[in-house]
């Protein structure tokens, strides 16, 4: 994980004898980041967000669709702030206190009014989300917001920052897990199906998707080629075969589905299948134009019971309800 520098800031600032107010620091370090909604598919949605300190406000303005419910890949942005553009940081002090309210209501306040705003000038913004949390029906997302690099500055040309790293803030959402899904899995459609290296007359078949990935486990004779017609070959979850719903803390790799010791840290879900039908339909494809043959493998399961596996000390299985059908993909294999 990425360690940001602890940012800190403070507040301070005096009447000149002109009446005018010059702020040196600022410090929304004990502030949590807000927002105007309150379901996940507001936060999502959401550009604005602000951070509120009694007469203080720190606003932050990103372009849409910077939020989704899945993981990011480590050190990506989402672009530099800029004083007339997105995304943008504004400093504002009010002449009196603020709180959400304020920058949710349809229509705004007439107080307080806003006394200073310094906008910053300068900085990259980064939100990184991963997956924290995983039931037998959702799959919850953090997501992180830092910026570095940050250039904001007071009307003389003040620094107000001590670090040039601000972590902004966090908040989390829901969604549904794969498993849960109106059609089940389907997060996995246009997923392509890869292969590890058989071995024992066993071949481990895998679909990803982002963060998560489903591995099923057969033998190859299931694979065989030979045109299967109305007779599908079929086997056994949980004692011909085995099928997994895994779901990790950081984005999915070849190296890490085809691992026979994954590292447990990363894995925040284990869905494995206890019970459940595998069909594969075997059709013979028209030479091609130098006479090779293939055979295409429909591959479907169907009545899977999945048993979500307790990653903490002392806790219990749970058995999700059975998912009636599940379109694993299609395999193709060459003729001799």
């Amino acid at each position: 994980m990425r360690q940001l520098l602890t940012f800190s800031l403070l507040i301070l600032f005096f009447s000149c004898d002109d009446g005018d107010i010059q702020i040196e620091e600022i410090n929304f370090d004990e502030t949590d980041a807000q927002f105007c909604g309150s379901t996940s598919d507001e936060k999502l949605a959401t550009t604005f967000l602000f951070k509120i300190l009694e007469d203080e406000a720190l606003l932050l303005t990103l372009a849409a669709g910077q939020f989704a419910n899945a993981t990011t890949a480590e050190g990506s942005t989402n672009g530099d702030l800029s004083a007339t553009g997105t995304p943008s940081l504004t400093y504002r002090f009010f002449s009196g206190t603020v709180n959400k309210d304020y920058f949710c209501n349809e229509v705004p306040a007439l107080e307080p009014t806003v006394v200073k705003e310094n906008a910053a000038t300068g900085g990259t913004v980064s939100i990184a989300s991963n997956v924290t949390q995983t039931t037998e029906t959702t799959k919850t997302y953090i997501h992180s917001i830092s910026i570095t690099d940050l250039s904001l500055l007071n009307d003389q040309e003040q620094r107000l920052t001590d670090l040039s790293t601000l972590e902004y803030g966090n908040f989390t959402t829901e969604t549904l897990n794969s498993a849960s899904l109106e059609v089940p899995f389907s997060n996995y459609e246009a997923a392509t199906v890869a292969s590890c290296d058989a071995s024992s007359g066993q071949i481990p078949l895998y679909k990803t998707a982002n963060d998560e990935f489903i591995r099923l486990t057969l033998s190859t004779a299931l694979l065989a080629n030979a045109a299967t017609g109305d007779n599908p070959r079929t086997a056994e979850i949980g004692t011909e075969a085995s099928f997994t719903n895994i779901v990790l803390s950081e984005l999915v790799t070849e190296e890490l589905v085809c691992s026979t010791a994954m590292d447990a840290d990363i894995v925040v879900g284990d869905y494995t299948a206890t019970a459940g039908t595998i069909s594969v339909s075997t059709i013979e494809n028209a030479p091609d134009s130098e006479g090779v043959i293939t055979f295409t493998h429909t591959i479907t399961l169907t009545d899977v019971t999945l048993v979500l596996q307790s990653n903490t000390e002392g806790g219990s299985d749970v058995t999700l309800d059975v998912v009636p059908n599940i379109a694993f993909g299609t395999v193709t294999t060459i003729s001799g």
